[in-house]
């Protein structure tokens, strides 16, 4: 079963990449949900730089926010291929390092391969950067998972405590 998860968020991962710009694009359904003005207003005062512009929140704040969010969904995916990748990894009795250096082995690979992919993509980008945006999102996704299971287990050890 988390062989299959692995292969559905891999192949998840490659079909957005495929994708083209404007079918990505998510500027005009913030436009149908929320007024420019009114989003400028939630937005703190922040400015960021992406593909050699300065984005500032409160002058864009459609093109701003769809810059966050594509990059936080980069951290989410990738979070979720290397908790993907754990699990497949528990089948097996290797040394923690071992599993640790397969683990962002085959996450750089698939980042690189996923960049890669969408320099034939139309009017997509491809970025170094975003590999490294894909391991910090694959490392949070280990951590969270780590935490969640360390968190399992002492619920799970208080209860066996309990009924002794």
């Amino acid at each position: 079963m988390s062989g299959v998860l692995l292969l559905a968020v891999a192949a998840a991962i490659f079909f957005f990449s495929s994708q083209t710009y404007s079918q990505q694009n998510l500027i005009p359904k913030m436009r149908t949900y929320i007024q420019e003005d009114t989003l400028a207003r939630m937005l703190p005062d922040m400015e960021i730089e992406y593909n050699g512009k300065l984005l500032q929140a409160k002058k864009s704040p459609y093109q701003f926010t769809q810059v966050i969010l594509r990059k936080g969904a980069h951290l989410f995916m990738y979070g979720l291929l290397a908790c993907a990748i754990s699990f497949v990894l528990t089948f097996y009795k290797w040394a923690k390092w071992k599993k640790a250096m397969l683990l962002y082995g085959v996450v750089i690979s698939i980042a690189a391969l996923d960049e890669w992919n969408q320099r034939s993509s139309f009017q997509r980008t491809s970025k170094p950067s975003d590999v490294v945006i894909d391991v910090i999102g694959a490392t949070l996704g280990v951590a969270i998972s780590l935490l969640a299971m360390t968190a399992f287990r002492s619920v799970k050890q208080r209860k066996i405590n309990n009924q002794n």
